[in-house]
């Protein structure tokens, strides 16, 4: 229950709380890790027509140390570790199987959010959002969405040469 956790909470303390995923997909050193892609939605300008784009690549977000159930350490249950592409990873191979797992997800959410007037167009304005969306996998490769982030943080070429956003972003503006 939640009233029992904050209980267990001490009032100066720093939580991460997400859905428990029983047996993570793990990479091949055993790291528990989160997958966090880009999403490009645009609304013409009567107000009603949307088009939803994501880009086939994203970030694998690795934890430090490796996994195990019974650790509840940041280091192993937190994936904050930011540096591979999915598409590109060696040490996990699952993107191929997952990523249509996502972007199915992503258009689902998004054809009920305008569906339910909760998105909603402004009519004589183009408009676009860039955004990003955070997913983890399971060992059996079904997905759960951890969150949306609606000011992603994009990478720029010239810091981060081998894990940038210059490309994402070239294609989506072409």
């Amino acid at each position: 229950k939640p009233s029992e956790c904050l209980a267990l909470a001490a009032p100066d303390g720093h939580y991460v709380v997400q859905q428990h995923i029983a047996e993570p997909s793990l990479t091949d050193d055993g790291r528990k890790c989160h997958m966090k892609f880009y999403i490009l939605l645009t609304c013409e300008d009567d107000g009603n027509r949307w088009s939803l784009y994501t880009y086939s690549d994203g970030y694998l977000s690795i934890s430090p140390s490796v996994w195990h159930p019974d650790d509840i350490s940041a280091e192993t249950q937190v994936t904050i570790v930011r540096s591979e592409r999915c598409a590109t990873a060696q040490a996990w191979k699952a993107w191929p199987q997952v990523y249509p797992k996502c972007r199915d997800a992503i258009v689902n959410i998004i054809r009920k959010a305008v569906g339910d007037r909760k998105l909603e167009g402004r009519v004589g304005q183009r408009q676009f959002e860039i955004f990003s969306a955070d997913f983890i996998a399971d060992a059996a490769s079904r997905v759960w969405l951890l969150e949306f982030n609606m000011t992603p943080v994009l990478r720029d070429e010239s810091e981060v040469p081998h894990a940038h956003d210059a490309e994402m972003v070239r294609s989506a503006l072409s």
